[in-house]
């Protein structure tokens, strides 16, 4: 796997879940007991190979405390729903705390851990904006709060949750609850539509490898997902517009 940042990867066989952190140069090898994998979602698995450390601390973190049992309620006011968060990461955070005083873990588990908890919590509001626009037609942006979830901290790639909410976090602002663009796409006009919002993106967002995460992201997803009546000049004229305001090369290669 070519890989430019640290970072953590996951191993998924049967219902069994394993996240393991690599850098440049490593090599892991893993030992799994396919039955524990069919039968627990945070199993047991040996890990050899050089630079071990952190994935073992991911493993056994895994071990102390299973994150998954947080269910937020999203019928709540904005303010509510984000206390909710807000506690729940206190609460990871002494979780955690008490994890690293027992075990004793690497710097780079603590920095991966902090930004799992973190923007773990962060897609759930997702779920809370997309209830109150299919209920009640209400687009709720103010709940991605980037005081408390920030959206140019390019470190926190080393998880990759972080990169689902700079995705999840630039379709919501810049296209769903956009009223220029709305209007521009009941139009089809098309290219003028996500002009707009690469315009925003640019002109809003703090320059660097998230804003360019979010600009790769929206593109991704138009051309994935355009209309049959889209045609592909039009999405090469968008692209030849906004590559320029991307500077990380490895976007930009997959793209082209």
């Amino acid at each position: 796997i070519d890989i430019y940042n640290p970072q953590n990867v996951n191993l998924i066989y049967e219902n069994g879940f394993a996240a393991l952190y690599i850098e440049q140069g490593d090599s892991l090898f893993l030992n799994l007991d396919a039955d524990s994998f069919k039968s627990n979602n945070f199993p047991y698995y040996e890990i050899s190979g050089n630079n071990t450390n952190t994935s073992k601390n991911i493993r056994d973190y895994f071990q102390f405390h299973n994150p998954s049992s947080f269910q937020p309620q999203v019928n709540k006011t904005t303010k509510e729903f984000l206390d909710d968060l807000k506690t729940q990461i206190n609460i990871e955070d002494s979780i955690l705390y008490k994890f690293t005083k027992e075990t004793n873990p690497s710097n780079k588990f603590v920095y991966w851990a902090q930004n799992f908890i973190k923007y773990g919590l962060a897609n759930y509001l997702l779920s809370y904006f997309s209830y109150y626009d299919i209920n009640y037609k209400q687009y709720k942006t103010k709940v991605y709060d980037t005081n408390l979830f920030p959206v140019d901290k390019d470190s926190a790639i080393v998880s990759p949750l972080y990169v689902i909410h700079l995705s999840n976090y630039s379709s919501v602002k810049y296209i769903k609850s956009d009223s220029i663009f709305t209007r521009l796409n009941k139009k089809n006009e098309i290219k003028n539509a996500f002009g707009s919002v690469f315009d925003n993106i640019v002109k809003n967002e703090k320059p660097g490898l998230s804003r360019d995460i979010m600009l790769y992201k929206v593109f991704h997803n138009f051309y994935e997902h355009r209309a049959p009546n889209v045609s592909l000049d039009s999405i090469v004229t968008i692209w030849e517009n906004y590559k320029k305001y991307i500077n990380n090369d490895v976007l930009l290669k997959i793209v082209n």
